[in-house]
């Protein structure tokens, strides 16, 4: 493996340059904290981690294995929301990567830091996060992206970005429908991003990805690709995306998944060796957000009448793994 290429620190404050908060540092946060610094050096990135304890024991900086295999190490400022609170910090721009369950607490938390003209862009999988937290800041320059890549952390700050795909970014408020500029000020070459108009479509496409794909790498324990090289995964994964399909075609809010599984296995195609979220939280003896895949789409599926016995299945089985 090649040693790591070092970004420069960071430049000091400059008016004309944006500055980045990035809220949350698991394997998302690092991988787009780094891309974001080598896409334009003289910006600044500053990361927002859980506490001063977690402030204290950062290290300094974020290892990333690029999909090239070549490393990036690359120095980040980190700051808390207690400090920012404290000292009235005003934040510009807010990439959100923590979980989907932190997302409302963690914008509740920093609000006084935040103005309408605040860009704020969620990366997070699911749906209901992203109608919650349009609630929570409705005047506000809220913007969402769903994306392709795969990123999973060797530990923590040490990130492998596993898969390259695209991203899809759009706007979740009239104020932020004003702005399609933001996407000159993220990596949009090497991330592959494009603005859609119509992001919910996107999401909700994104969310049936992840509701065919986390729960199952869990139940088989195994990468992503690896669902398409055992036989009874793939016959497990081919009915599922039926059962999806079927409910996103019947639930009055959805947006229908026509030929889901011929998108889901591009998708583990693209990120073969890519170690589900999903996957990560439960080897780690951590929450998973399994509740906003498969466990919100039975809750829409369930409060309607509609059956969705696999789904509940693979609900059921994920949660069971942290009781064990």
């Amino acid at each position: 493996m090649s040693p790591p290429v070092h970004i420069p620190p960071q430049p000091a404050a400059n008016p004309g340059q944006p500055h980045w908060h990035i809220l949350g540092a698991g394997a998302m946060g690092c991988l787009w904290a780094s891309i974001m610094q080598q896409h334009a050096p003289s910006q600044r990135t500053t990361l927002i981690l859980r506490d001063r304890q977690a402030v204290t024991d950062y290290p300094g900086a974020i290892e990333l294995q690029q999909a090239d295999g070549s490393m990036l190490r690359t120095r980040f400022p980190a700051t808390c929301p207690d400090e920012l609170i404290v000292t009235g910090t005003g934040i510009d721009n807010l990439l959100v990567t923590c979980k989907a369950a932190d997302v409302v607490s963690g914008l509740s938390l920093l609000k006084s830091n935040l103005a309408p003209s605040t860009r704020i862009v969620l990366l997070q999988n699911g749906l209901r996060t992203h109608l919650q937290a349009r609630e929570l800041l409705p005047d506000f320059s809220l913007y969402a992206i769903s994306l392709k890549h795969g990123a999973w952390l060797r530990r923590a700050y040490r990130a492998v970005h596993a898969g390259i795909g695209e991203c899809w970014l759009g706007a979740l408020t009239s104020r932020a429908r004003k702005d399609p500029g933001i996407v000159d000020h993220l990596p949009s070459r090497t991330m592959n991003i494009h603005w859609q108009a119509q992001i919910l479509p996107r999401l909700w496409r994104k969310f049936a990805i992840n509701c065919a794909i986390n729960g199952l790498t869990v139940i088989y324990d195994c990468r992503n690709g690896q669902l398409l090289d055992r036989r009874d995964a793939q016959q497990h994964l081919r009915s599922v995306c039926a059962e999806i399909e079927n409910l996103l075609t019947n639930l009055p809010q959805a947006y229908p998944a026509p030929d889901l599984l011929a998108e889901v296995t591009q998708v583990l195609q693209l990120t073969a060796a890519n170690i589900s979220s999903t996957l990560q939280d439960v080897r780690r003896g951590r929450q998973t957000e399994i509740a906003e895949f498969n466990g919100y789409l039975c809750e829409l599926a369930e409060s309607v009448g509609l059956p969705c016995p696999l789904n509940r299945s693979i609900f059921e089985q994920v949660t069971a793994q942290l009781s064990c």
